[in-house]
């Protein structure tokens, strides 16, 4: 049976089991990068993100604040699908399905969604959600499996780690040390592209799997994009009504100006839903190139998503404050799962 037949006979997002499901692949992972046991890790929530630690770091932070002031907090790239905890590629999709959610309630309330809009946006949803679980879950089997593979060969994890010491001063710019690196290990280096060679059908394996989960994210934040433009066009048509009526004329114009960078992020959205990215149409290119294309084409909806996230609750914070009494029906409180 397949997953859109499942989504479509069971749509309602169900988070709590999702989260459940997610947990399962990404928590072993995460504790085995710690360094620790299931028991000793701790998922807290900042910033509509969670976030997996130890509870000695836990209260290592608890001490520190009491002395100091947190430090401003910096976007972190993505990272690898499974590992990385609140980095990983699967719980970036499981923050977006909650913020999908959200927006869906809010556009139900304010009856811009019917119930067959509702439905078919959940299929969508718990669509792109089992099939990234089905494919975090063979990216955690064969991740485990190559694991297994250099911890059965000393010699391939030193070499491993010397080759990433390399890729670490390339990505760095330290031309010099790259060089010397490779000048004083070049026999060693050579034993490991030979060594490595026999993973490379499991590395292979892996980057088909992550490439499926990076289009089942892709898939997630179309959807998560066009709900916005849905509840920023809600928001205007509420701006328009005070621009027109007797608010002071210095937030009228606050709100005009708002709601017009909405619509200008609107149209910028469009061009986004009808961009194919290269790697689902190209068959020459290897699966990383697949990989890296799909991952530059997440980020750029990730900008478009962030972006309209930040207006559409200034445009909400400007609509309150103008018509109070209005209040229940435009307000909805949307987290940025970066703040």
């Amino acid at each position: 049976m397949t997953s859109e037949r499942l989504a479509s006979e069971n749509p309602d997002l169900d988070l709590k089991r999702l989260r459940q499901e997610f947990d399962k692949i990404i928590l072993p992972s995460k504790a085995k990068e710690l360094g620790v046991t299931g028991d000793e890790l701790v998922v807290t929530v900042r910033g509509g993100r969670r976030i997996f630690t130890t509870r000695q770091k836990v209260n290592l932070d608890l001490q520190r604040t009491r002395t100091f002031a947190a430090a401003p907090k910096k976007q972190e790239a993505m990272k690898r699908a499974i590992r990385d905890g609140e980095n990983s590629v699967i719980g970036d999709i499981e923050s977006r399905l909650e913020d999908c959610s959200r927006l869906v309630d809010a556009l139900k309330q304010s009856e811009r969604m019917n119930s067959l809009e509702e439905r078919d946006t959940k299929v969508l949803l718990k669509s792109a959600a089992d099939n990234a679980l089905r494919f975090g879950t063979e990216l955690q089997r064969i991740e485990e499996e190559i694991e297994k593979k250099k911890e059965a060969d000393p010699l391939l994890s030193q070499l491993d780690q010397l080759a990433r010491t390399l890729q670490t001063a390339k990505e760095r710019g330290d031309m010099e040390a790259a060089a010397k690196l490779l000048e004083e290990n070049r026999e060693a280096l050579a034993q490991y592209e030979s060594r490595r060679r026999a993973l490379e059908p499991d590395i292979q394996s892996a980057l088909h799997a992550r490439l499926g989960i990076l289009r089942e994210q892709r898939r997630v934040m179309k959807a998560q994009l066009q709900l916005y433009v849905e509840w920023s066009q809600v928001l205007r048509k509420q701006a328009q009504e005070i621009v027109g009526g007797s608010a002071p004329r210095e937030q009228r114009m606050k709100i005009m100006t708002c709601a017009q960078t909405l619509g200008s992020e609107c149209r910028k959205a469009e061009d986004l839903y009808t961009f194919k990215v290269p790697a689902e149409s190209s068959s020459d290119k290897s699966i990383r190139d697949q990989n890296a294309l799909m991952e530059q084409d997440t980020r750029n909806f990730d900008t478009a998503i962030r972006s309209m996230g930040e207006n559409t609750r200034h445009l909400e914070e400007l609509l309150s404050q103008n018509a109070p009494d209005a209040k229940g029906t435009h307000r909805m409180v949307l987290r940025e799962r970066d703040r």
